[in-house]
């Protein structure tokens, strides 16, 4: 963002908006990506989905002028959302009994862990060969990817039942499937609580380099270390202690997930509201990395606990909603916490952000009876 801020002559208010616009469109696409994922092979969706971002994230370099750069982040937004819901979804397929939040949360390790080692890989790159170069390294690893993709990505091989009489004609499953999770108000209270939770880990991803960048005059590989890495190093260790937490606790009593959520979120929001006093490079990667141990708490448990609430034929539009409900929030909050650092300073719009960790604490609280009503619901072999 500072090299983009210097090439294009941007105002913070832009440069947050080239992160919403990515997240706008990946939000948009969302729903329509978990429609794909209920009624296509999951992982050809996934292929194709790797492909286009893979080759979009390539014409970002192109860039002549600021609306030109937004437009192909928002491209770029659009094809990648094609991934998550099909991606979550199949893993749930293959993992129904006791490893579902356990699968989920190694799955989501690679959230933290990408990031982590694309963002210093950035840095590098950007520093020494300017900040093109890293956006055509990424594609030509997104492409060499694919083709693992599609040697070795499959859907697991439904089982065939003798057939009786010719089944009447079924009605689309993604429309009723889209249906039933937005009548499932498990489901939207836990999409809300992703709003929350989402809305504020982003905002912090967004700036927290170019506020160490600033406050601490650091080069961009510098910022990255003492903010990027302590993000996704905490997450990336503890999302699958989450996971496993969550499976264990879950066979103990019905909520089990949801209170590693509601758990997560609260200590995300002490830590993340201690970032206001933070003054040096160590407390400031303190404080980041203890705000993401809560969040990989709740990442590590958040997509098992909506296929708690939800049958496995709506999986993936429930994944869809809930993706396009966060990345909303994740889209606004970056442009909210750029208005309050032109009053107050980066370190107070970021603090500020706590807010929001509180308001997801709150939610989950509020419904866990609606939570232990859908749960009970679901028949015995569908519940993880």
């Amino acid at each position: 963002m500072p090299a983009l801020r210097d090439e294009f002559h941007l105002s913070n208010l832009q440069l947050a908006l080239l992160n919403s616009g990515f997240l706008w469109a990946y939000a948009l696409s969302a729903i329509f990506a978990g429609w794909l994922g209920d009624r296509l092979p999951r992982s050809r969706v996934i292929l194709f989905g790797l492909v286009a971002w893979s080759l979009a994230t390539a014409g970002a370099p192109l860039s002549t002028s600021f609306v030109m750069l937004l437009g192909l982040r928002g491209v770029t937004g659009l094809f990648e959302a094609l991934y998550y819901p099909s991606g979550t979804a199949l893993i749930g397929e293959w993992h129904k009994g006791k490893t579902r939040s356990f699968a989920l949360s190694v799955h989501q390790t690679a959230v933290f862990a990408g990031p982590a080692l694309g963002a210093y890989l950035a840095g590098v790159l950007a520093d020494r060969l300017g900040w093109r170069t890293p956006f055509w390294v990424f594609c030509g690893a997104g492409l060499i990817l694919a083709l693992g993709v599609a040697r070795f990505l499959r859907d697991p091989v439904k089982s065939s039942a003798p057939k009786a009489k010719a089944p009447a004609p079924a009605r689309p499953l993604a429309p009723g499937a889209l249906r039933a999770v937005l009548t499932n108000p498990a489901a939207m209270i836990l999409s809300l609580a992703f709003f929350f939770a989402t809305g504020a880990s982003q905002a912090v991803m967004v700036w927290a380099p170019t506020y160490v960048h600033d406050a601490l005059h650091l080069n961009l590989q510098g910022s990255a270390l003492y903010s990027v890495a302590p993000i996704y190093l905490s997450g990336f260790l503890v999302v699958p202690v989450s996971g496993f937490l969550g499976d264990k606790l879950t066979t103990r009593f019905t909520l089990g997930r949801i209170t590693l959520l509601t758990v997560g979120c609260a200590i995300a929001a002490v830590f993340l509201c201690l970032l206001a006093v933070a003054r040096t490079g160590p407390t400031v990667a303190g404080c980041l990395a203890l705000c993401y141990v809560g969040k990989g708490l709740f990442d590590g448990c958040i997509y098992a606990a909506m296929q708690d609430v939800t049958a496995p034929r709506v999986h993936a539009s429930a994944v869809g909603l809930m993706t396009s409900i966060g990345f909303l929030g994740a889209g606004i909050f970056p442009i909210v916490v750029s208005g309050i650092a032109a009053v107050y300073g980066l370190a107070i719009g970021l603090a500020a952000l706590s807010a929001l960790f509180v308001c997801a604490v709150l939610t989950l609280i509020a419904a866990r009876a609606q939570f232990a009503s859908a749960i009970g619901r679901l028949p015995a072999e569908m519940k993880s």
